[in-house]
């Protein structure tokens, strides 16, 4: 099975103090959680979410469209990644 790295950015809203998830290489992924254990959660359905989405996109527009097999998905989040 293939492994995917899809970089997620976990910024605290200030206003608020939630944590809003992004993802560099989805730009309609965008989640967000009261608390990071939250954010961690919703960011991995929103992954999934946006693949999947991806994948129903890909087969409207092409016969030869490869559909994504999700089965769990594991978030590696670097350190960096955190403001």
């Amino acid at each position: 099975m293939s492994r995917f790295s899809f970089p997620a950015t976990f910024t605290p809203d200030e206003s608020d103090g939630r944590f809003v998830v992004t993802f560099k290489d989805l730009p309609e992924a965008i989640t967000q959680g009261d608390s990071m254990e939250q954010a961690l959660a919703e960011a991995a359905d929103c992954l999934e979410e946006a693949m999947l989405g991806r994948s129903r996109y890909a087969m409207k527009r092409s016969f030869r469209a490869y559909a994504i097999a999700i089965g769990s998905i594991s978030l590696l989040i670097p350190r960096k990644h955190f403001h």
